[in-house]
Parts: C-alpha cells; sequence; structure tokens
C-alpha cells in the first residue's frame, strides 16, 4: 500500500472463525490444514470482485501474493482466476503439472535456498512452466531460510534478501500492473 498499490489482506481462516479466533499462532498454522483449496479459491474470488469493484482499484488490474502457506495458496490461485495481472510467491510450493497450465499472468518466485523442502521443486517448476509456454521467474536467496522476509521473526529474517526480494516485487508489479 505504500508504494501506491491497493491492497487487501485476506484472512484464509475465515471460515474457521479467523486467525485472532485463535488460543495461539501455532493453533493458527494447524488450522490451516483443515482449509480446501476450493474455499481458498472461492475466497480469494470474492476478495478479487470486491476490488474490482472498489473506485480505489484500477479494474482487471489484480496480482495475488502470499507468503509460506499463503504462497503456495498465491499460485494456486493463478490457476484458477485467468483473469489475473500477476502472482508472488514467497516460499510456496507448485501447484500440480495439471493446474500449471491453467495459469494466464507471469508468476515471480521468491525462495530462501536453506528451505530445501520449498526450494527443491523449483527446478522442476521452472522445466514444466518453460514447457507450457508461461512465465515464471523464481530466485533462490543464498543462505536464505523459510520465511526470510518476514522481519518480525528474528530466526528466519534474512536482511540481504529481504532488501533484494522486496524491490524485485515492486518491480514486478510496476511491469504487470498499469
Amino acid at each position: 500500500a505504500g508504494q501506491g498499490y491497493a491492497t487487501l489482506a485476506v484472512d484464509l481462516l475465515s471460515r474457521l472463525g479467523g486467525s485472532a479466533s485463535f488460543a495461539t499462532p501455532d493453533d493458527a498454522v494447524k488450522a490451516f490444514q483443515n482449509v480446501k483449496d476450493d474455499d481458498v479459491v472461492r475466497d480469494l474470488n470474492s476478495s478479487y470482485d470486491y476490488l474490482n469493484k472498489n473506485a480505489a482499484v484500477k479494474k482487471d488490474d489484480i496480482a495475488v501474493m502470499g507468503f509460506c502457506w499463503g504462497g503456495q495458496r498465491s499460485f494456486l490461485y493463478a490457476t484458477a482466476n485467468p483473469k489475473l495481472k500477476a502472482a508472488v510467491v514467497f516460499y510456496g510450493t507448485p501447484p500440480s503439472d495439471d493446474q500449471l497450465a491453467q495459469i494466464q499472468c507471469p508468476v515471480l518466485g521468491n525462495y530462501g535456498e536453506k528451505d530445501a523442502r520449498v526450494t527443491s521443486t523449483v527446478a522442476a517448476t521452472i522445466e514444466k512452466m518453460k514447457s507450457l509456454g508461461k512465465s515464471y521467474d523464481p530466485k533462490i536467496y543464498p543462505d536464505a531460510p523459510h520465511a526470510f522476509i518476514n522481519d518480525t521473526n528474528s530466526a528466519a529474517y534474512n536482511e540481504a534478501a529481504a532488501k533484494e526480494a522486496w524491490p524485485r516485487v515492486l518491480a514486478f508489479f510496476k511491469k504487470n500492473l498499469g
């Protein structure tokens, strides 16, 4: 928002009472296991429609961005909404190959080198997206863990990676959003 973009942070735990309804952050994280992909897509479609009707938002000029579990869902949503202009994924694994074929927008990926579970999927995703003729621009940040841009988590935050990733995201938005 500070860069001039209208933003909407969607609480994808709303169907389960919302993030604030859980006793601890760990309980909220566990609750994500009970959120169905179809519900995520429905909620993000509603969010897309809301933004698209908002006078402060340039019509049909909408992107999605997510972190961790939300990064995976950002990638998923790119497969479900052909009107989406761009998708940014922070440390999220890709959807299935069949779903990747549905992507119509460019995807920017940001991954930490030390996040082997997620980063191990990047090479195959590059090849699959290339074979499908899809735009996928991933970057693996050296010495960075999962959640490297989260400056509220001193165990994960990697200042060098965060300072490189954020301008990259803004440049991607500038290129793909009017």
